[in-house]
């Protein structure tokens, strides 16, 4: 009785070269109206006021049911209270001697509040 055995070697390689290149294109806007479906109904409201601070909607108009436009106001709270506006609002920086000594002046926080 004879055996045979018969051994298949096989090499292969392969390289693989990619190279990709990405463009990220960043665009800003204020969206001007909504419009919302709901049960074949539609309805557009129209974003009338921004607010110049914080880019917020002040005051929106939508029409009624008799095509007349009513009115809906948002007020932010710092034009009430003076400590509720933003950041640079709030504290005075002072740099001096290159960026090394950040002086923040919260005199005008921490006095309101006591």
């Amino acid at each position: 009785m004879t055996f045979t055995l018969f051994v298949n070697t096989d090499f292969s390689e392969q390289t693989v070269r990619t190279s990709t290149i990405t463009k990220v294109v960043y665009r800003t806007g204020l969206i001007e109206s909504v419009t919302m479906f709901d049960k074949g109904a539609s309805i557009t409201t129209n974003n009338e006021i921004y607010d110049a601070e914080a880019v917020n909607v002040l005051m929106t108009s939508a029409p009624n049911e008799f095509g007349d436009r009513y009115f809906s106001t948002t007020i932010p709270a710092y034009w009430y209270y003076a400590n509720m506006g933003p950041t640079y609002q709030n504290s005075k920086f002072k740099f001096s001697d290159g960026f090394e000594d950040v002086l923040i002046n919260y005199n005008k926080l921490t006095t309101d509040f006591i």
